[in-house]
């Protein structure tokens, strides 16, 4: 199945129109922590991520996890 990783706010949205063929949702929010990972990495304030999230959507369209910035910093 194809996921997509939409980065996204109230006010702005990063579409993920390419998608990657991932056999399952585990795998799907594995890849979410990587990206988290990559984002911690190359951003310095993460005061920045307030209000963002990583959602992950199926081929469909429909919304499957969705994972606040905020909440994954420690």
């Amino acid at each position: 199945m194809r996921y997509y990783f939409h980065l996204v706010s109230d006010q702005t949205q990063f579409l993920d129109h390419t998608g990657l063929d991932i056999p399952d949702l585990a795998t799907a929010k594995d890849e979410v922590q990587n990206t988290l990972a990559q984002l911690r990495r190359t951003m310095d304030d993460v005061e920045d991520w307030a209000g963002w999230r990583l959602e992950v959507v199926s081929s469909e369209g429909s919304l499957l996890c969705s994972v606040s910035l905020m909440a994954t910093v420690h």
